[in-house]
């Protein structure tokens, strides 16, 4: 009995430190690069759209466009709407009809990007959500090997361990994020 009690212990202990590493080390991305697009992996994120908008006027996309899913909005709300508040522009945006989670984001722009004969683009979500978009958009990128940049926006400019609504986001991802390396999303819209 005792071995036992022991020996979960030693396992809960081991998983929570295996948690708190990858609630550490969530953020994945990279320095802008410049390419083709930008992909916006959206959700409930303000953050991304700004930082999409930011790299767009910086000059970080050669085809002035950024793609963009409507997953966050009601039937009748104009998803560009926000994004030329921002000071986009109509005509820099491609909307991506299909996506229900990041991996549909991930198959769903990267078809779409295939079919509109691009082949680099930056890749824009928030902090605590890149490592598990790097993951779905690198398993579906498989299919095309394209060019990926992943580019990690910060909600009011901070990164997600020191803003209590970014705590909790991260805290969320740590589920998906291990649905994802279990390949969930084949079945579960995570």
């Amino acid at each position: 009995m005792k071995r036992r009690w022991l020996t979960g212990l030693s396992l809960g202990a081991l998983l929570g430190l295996g948690l708190r590493s990858l609630y550490k080390h969530l953020d994945h991305g990279q320095a802008p690069q410049v390419s083709e697009l930008i992909i916006v992996a959206e959700g409930p994120a303000v953050e991304r759209a700004e930082k999409a908008v930011h790299l767009l006027k910086a000059g970080y996309s050669r085809a002035e466009k950024i793609i963009v899913s409507p997953r966050y909005t009601d039937v009748d709300e104009d998803l560009f709407a926000g994004y030329q508040q921002l000071g986009a522009e109509r005509e820099n945006l491609i909307e991506e009809k299909q996506a229900t989670s990041t991996w549909t984001n991930a198959t769903t722009s990267l078809a779409l990007m295939d079919d509109l004969g691009y082949h680099s683009a930056i890749v824009v979500t928030s902090d605590y959500h890149m490592r598990r978009t790097r993951l779905a958009f690198e398993r579906a990128n498989r299919n095309y090997g394209f060019q990926l940049n992943f580019v990690s926006a910060y909600f009011q400019g901070e990164s997600y361990p020191n803003h209590p609504y970014t705590q909790n986001m991260a805290l969320q991802e740590l589920y998906k994020y291990i649905g994802y390396c279990l390949h969930l999303y084949h079945w579960i819209d995570l």
